[in-house]
């Protein structure tokens, strides 16, 4: 796969900031434990999807969340 080149810049030109909105960064560290083999089935599911392990665990665990906050 062919990485992608960074647009050029004019000579002396910064380059674009991409800090988020305070709202926006993530800032808590929670750790979680689990066996191996759930380690293995969630970085599994994680690569299937497309997204890191963290983005995955966190997207499942908004939409649970959400869920049971809607029942």
């Amino acid at each position: 796969m062919a990485s992608k080149k960074p647009p050029r810049r004019k000579p002396g030109e910064e380059p674009p900031t991409r800090r988020k909105s305070d709202d926006e960064r993530r800032e808590e560290i929670m750790k979680v434990l689990a066996t191996t083999d759930e380690r293995a089935a969630f970085q599994a599911a994680a690569d299937a999807a497309g997204m890191s392990l963290s983005t995955w665990l966190r997207h499942v665990a908004i939409r649970a969340s959400k869920a049971r906050d809607a029942d």
